[in-house]
């Protein structure tokens, strides 16, 4: 078991510390990625907050399947996506 997958599995159980851990293991490069779309601060924090409170929510939402870079991209890009076609005079 990866170290993605165990810490998921410890999210399903609540675990506060683990739901931490992955934000650790990814907030430079889920910065990094949302930079490419949307520059305000304030606007790529909000982003990262809500696809940390999606996994905090459902973490059985995240595929298996696939890397979990992979999962987080892509659920990344959909909140993007959300948040312009909510919002389109804002970017």
């Amino acid at each position: 078991m990866n170290q993605d997958i165990l810490l998921l599995s410890k999210i399903t159980s609540r675990d506060k510390k683990a739901l931490s851990d992955l934000y650790d293991k990814y907030v430079h490069y889920l910065y990094n990625l949302i930079h490419r779309y949307i520059t305000e601060v304030h606007r790529i924090e909000k982003v990262i907050r809500r696809l940390f409170d999606c996994i905090w929510k459902a973490p059985q939402s995240f595929s298996e399947s696939q890397p979990f870079s992979k999962t987080i991209t892509i659920f990344c890009l959909k909140i993007i996506q959300r948040e312009k076609t909510c919002s389109p005079c804002n970017y």
